[in-house]
């Protein structure tokens, strides 16, 4: 890039191809823009050993740093919303000791990184396969009443195209659109009987 050889990253000016400082170790998967700095899912120690990397970072123009203090655990997608950015990983993340399940959401404005979380929301519904490139199949417990509305959103809140949703008494199958991309999106459902609804993140992977 620009005569100089980059590691794992690089900035496109329009004219050149340009490094980002020293570069990154891990593999980067997904890159996002927000708060006028970007935001990937690698890590900065190259002698880490897996259990002592940091996962994501920030690059302000100048340098690279942890956002937060990096996560324990590897993250496969960041979004990035109005006002907070979120890490979903293959497995529960952890911010040091807290553990905040599959999806984490860090407000720099705080500089605080807690667990996403919606009302209610069962911990014996089951999500395969995650994350999924063609289709993802959500299970509820037999002893859920059935469901009626199914929506599905962007991490920013946008309605995604439902039609390939597919309801059948307490399961659910969406297969989206070979042209929707990988990220972090919700299922959101709705229970007529209990009038509750629930949210379950879902990352694909193309």
């Amino acid at each position: 890039a620009g005569g100089r050889e980059a590691s794992r990253i690089a900035s496109w000016n329009g004219t050149d191809w340009q490094t980002l400082g020293d570069g990154l170790c891990g593999t980067v998967t997904t890159v996002r823009w927000f708060k006028n700095a970007v935001h990937a899912n690698s890590w900065l120690d190259c002698e880490a050993t897996s259990e002592n990397r940091r996962h994501g970072v920030r690059w302000d123009g100048v340098g690279w740093t942890l956002i937060g203090g990096g996560l324990i655990d590897p993250i496969h997608v960041l979004e990035a919303s109005e006002e907070t950015l979120l890490a979903a990983g293959r497995h529960s993340l952890r911010a040091g000791a807290r553990l905040l399940g599959s999806v984490g959401v860090w407000d720099p404005a705080t500089q605080t990184s807690t667990a996403w979380a919606t009302p209610e929301l069962d911990s014996d519904m089951s999500v395969f396969p995650t994350p999924f490139q063609t289709d993802v199949r959500i299970e509820l417990p037999e002893s859920r009443n059935s469901i009626s509305t199914v929506w599905i959103t962007s991490a920013t809140g946008r309605r995604i195209d439902a039609s390939g949703l597919r309801v059948n008494g307490n399961s659910i199958t969406w297969t989206p659109d070979d042209s929707l991309p990988s990220g972090l999106y919700f299922v959101s459902f709705h229970f007529p009987v209990s009038g509750k609804v629930q949210s379950i993140p879902v990352i694909r992977a193309h």
